[in-house]
């Protein structure tokens, strides 16, 4: 299974081929956006996921490990596959579809071409506590322990809003206190 490509584009059209340094051709969809801005003979490194369905094969790329990651979580919700997960990704930044799906906005899914409200419902509701990894370890946010990350995600099951549970630990500081310490401090926050 292909992991990381490397090569040079040889045709920047939709999927591009990019071309390793031994010579195999590899078609790939550029998932992030930006990716009409690709052209021939530049240098592409991305991620690659192989999605087979019905004996066929086919590679999406990601310019992070991030959007892999992403494009993984919402292909898992039903209705939901690499097609429709790319236009959405294509139209739309890391950042503005975790924050829309932890905040729950059904409208800014049912905005992309194919997407219902269903779909949006579903995505929102399915993806609800699995995205908080997404971005919290990988777009842009600092990274947290153990500690604090099983903290924050005992207290977002037990119904409080994880932004909410957020800023709580942060102001906390975690400070080498163990999970059950930083659960007690911020459910007092909370309760208040």
């Amino acid at each position: 299974m292909i992991a990381w490509l490397e090569g040079e584009v040889i045709w920047a059209q939709d999927p591009m081929i990019i071309k390793t340094n031994v010579g195999v051709g590899y078609e790939v969809y550029l998932v992030d956006p930006g990716y009409d801005l690709i052209h021939d003979k530049s240098m592409l490194a991305v991620y690659i996921h192989a999605y087979c369905k019905d004996e066929i094969t086919t590679h999406y790329a990601f310019k992070t490990s991030a959007a892999k990651a992403l494009f993984l979580q919402l292909i898992s919700v039903s209705g939901v596959g690499p097609k429709l997960t790319m236009q959405i990704m294509r139209s739309r930044s890391l950042e503005a579809i975790s924050r829309a799906i932890s905040t729950q906005d059904i409208d800014f899914f049912s905005q992309v071409k194919g997407v219902g409200k269903k779909t949006a419902s579903k995505i929102v509701l399915m993806l609800q506590d699995k995205v908080l990894s997404v971005k919290d370890s990988v777009i842009g946010a600092p990274s947290i322990s153990v500690e604090d990350n099983d903290a924050k995600m005992a207290l977002i099951k037990l119904g409080f809003h994880p932004n909410k549970v957020s800023d709580v630990l942060s102001r906390i500081g975690g400070g080498g206190l163990s999970t059950s310490a930083l659960i007690r401090q911020a459910l007092a926050e909370l309760s208040e």
